[in-house]
């Protein structure tokens, strides 16, 4: 739908990790959702390195400037994105197809650790943005936050979890600790799972529900 049927056009758009709405060289897309105005779009994508490695990488896309900023993943998730040494040895006690299935998975695409992240200032309004499993760390928001972000955002993909209530939990859990922690909104765009977000005070202050695929529009105090 278009965005001239909202009252007010979103200055931010987020989309959970795998999701992306890229305007690069497509200028139809972009007069036909924006009308020209600009909004910032944070997508994720993996970005390859060589044939067999890559980032995982959140990308800062204007609709009016194209690509203005982005960083890459540094907390990958074990097994899935890396193997611990402390396991390489309890996967050599199992069968061999299992295990050749597995190493061969990993060759085909290794997840690198990217450097640092920084906030990303655009328009005046300083993000915290981080990827998914990132939300386990309990610096890096609070580093994000005392280096100027305003805003504290997680771009999840649940779906790894195929949409398990727990992780949920544990994850609305975590959000809380940042956005308290921080003294700072949080906000995290899921998929197979509610996005929400949390106020400076630890209060869910808008959420979507279990199966409900629509935006979650929010205007963020700052």
């Amino acid at each position: 739908a278009s965005f001239s049927e909202v009252d007010r056009k979103p200055e931010v758009i987020v989309f959970p990790e795998g999701y992306r709405l890229s305007l690069v060289n497509d200028p139809t897309v972009r007069r036909i959702l924006f009308q020209d105005t600009d909004a910032l779009l944070i997508n994720s994508l993996y970005i390859p390195e060589n044939d067999k490695e890559g980032y995982g990488s959140i990308e800062f896309e204007s609709t009016t400037h194209g690509i203005v900023g982005s960083h890459n993943k540094t907390v990958l998730v074990p097994l899935g994105e890396y193997l611990p040494s402390a396991l390489q040895f309890l996967y050599t006690l199992l069968d061999g197809d299992t295990l050749e299935s597995y190493l061969t998975t990993q060759e085909q695409r290794r997840t690198l650790r990217g450097s640092t992240a920084t906030p990303f200032t655009y328009d005046g309004v300083t993000y915290g943005a981080l990827l998914c499993s990132e939300i386990l760390s309990p610096e890096i928001y609070r580093s994000l936050a005392n280096d100027g972000a305003q805003i504290l955002i997680n771009v999840a993909n649940n779906a790894w979890f195929h949409g398990s209530p727990l992780v949920y939990e544990k994850t609305l859990q975590l959000a809380k600790i940042h956005a308290v922690y921080s003294r700072k909104y949080f906000l995290t765009a899921s998929n197979q799972s509610p996005s929400f977000v949390i106020s400076p005070q630890g209060v869910v202050v808008a959420e979507t529900r279990w199966g409900e695929e629509v935006p979650l529009v929010f205007d963020v105090p700052l």
